[in-house]
């Protein structure tokens, strides 16, 4: 694969988007930043929790497979 494959590929990922309200990370204060990570961590724990049945069933199919 080429690089501007690999870039392409990367752009669709909605998990490698540009978020332009985070442009001014190097601006803001630690808690600014410590309360963003805790955000962001609440974010991907909430998705999980929405698909765990899935995550699970997709984990026992990789595992039947070995």
């Amino acid at each position: 694969m080429t690089q501007a494959h690999d870039s392409a590929r990367l752009a669709a990922l909605g998990t490698e988007a540009v978020r332009p309200d985070l442009r001014d990370l190097d601006q803001r204060s630690t808690a600014d930043l410590v309360r963003l990570a805790l955000d962001e961590h609440h974010a991907v724990d909430a998705a999980l929790e929405h698909g765990a049945a899935a995550l699970a069933e997709a984990v026992d199919a990789v595992a039947a497979r070995m």
